[in-house]
């Protein structure tokens, strides 16, 4: 997701059961950032964790209806991951995901999908 201020990244896809998306970005300030994926849950379930740069989780989504939505405290510099899965295997053809993260006034919105 490269360093942040907003990105909206659309028609992305759990296609099989074993696939898993990585996400990475840089936050550009101090502040919060909130993560929301949008997705049907008759299409398939689908849950998100952060990870911070020792990949350690501090943070998840993972309700049991449409859409999966988190407020995040980030710190300037600091890398963070989003892993997106599907629920016990669960496929979905279409999701998006968006990051709305403190901007400074250099950073412009970049995606960085890693798998």
């Amino acid at each position: 997701l490269g360093q942040l201020g907003s990105v909206n990244h659309k028609n992305l896809s759990i296609h099989v059961p074993e696939d898993q998306d990585f996400f990475r970005f840089e936050a550009a300030a101090t502040g919060v950032a909130k993560i929301d994926m949008t997705f049907s849950q008759a299409d398939g379930n689908l849950d998100f964790f952060v990870y911070d740069d020792s990949l350690t989780e501090i943070g998840r989504s993972d309700s049991t209806t449409d859409n999966e939505s988190l407020a995040l405290p980030v710190q300037t510099g600091d890398i963070y991951y989003i892993q997106v899965v599907g629920f016990n295997g669960a496929t979905n053809a279409n999701y998006a995901l968006a990051v709305d993260a403190p901007k400074d006034w250099l950073g412009e919105p970049k995606i960085f999908k890693l798998h």
